[in-house]
């Protein structure tokens, strides 16, 4: 409960500063190119990676390891296997929606829509 509102109150101060600082050392880290190519991809991969991961938990992890009686301490080779693969099938559907739903949505749809709100907000700066 308040733990989650005092971090997202911190994370959103933090962007904010940010923002409001370029010289900052951490806006400056987020501004090399490999970050913001990587950034590109991180909200597909956000959506990705829980589904793969709950799909991966559920149906193919019984099928080699026995989830009643492992523990969660002693992982084994196939645990770390599964573990690597769904972070690799993650990071695949994750480009993958990027090319194909998310750039294209970004386009077609919300540049125009940006586009005639900045014509609109134009009109209205020349109206005052």
């Amino acid at each position: 409960g308040q733990y989650f509102i005092c971090k997202c109150v911190l994370w959103a101060n933090l962007g904010m500063y940010c923002l409001q600082y370029p010289q900052f050392w951490l806006t400056r880290l987020f501004a090399y190119d490999y970050l913001a190519y990587f950034g590109q991809y991180t909200l597909s991969l956000y959506i990705w990676h829980m589904i793969i991961y709950r799909f991966i938990g559920k149906n193919i992890t019984p099928l080699f390891v026995d989830t009643e009686q492992t523990k969660i301490q002693s992982l084994l080779l196939m645990d770390w296997i599964i573990v690597f693969s769904g972070a690799f099938i993650s990071c695949v559907f994750a480009v993958l929606f990027n090319k194909l739903v998310e750039k294209p949505w970004n386009s077609y749809v919300v540049k125009p829509l940006l586009n005639k709100f900045a014509s609109l907000q134009n009109e209205n700066d020349k109206n005052k």
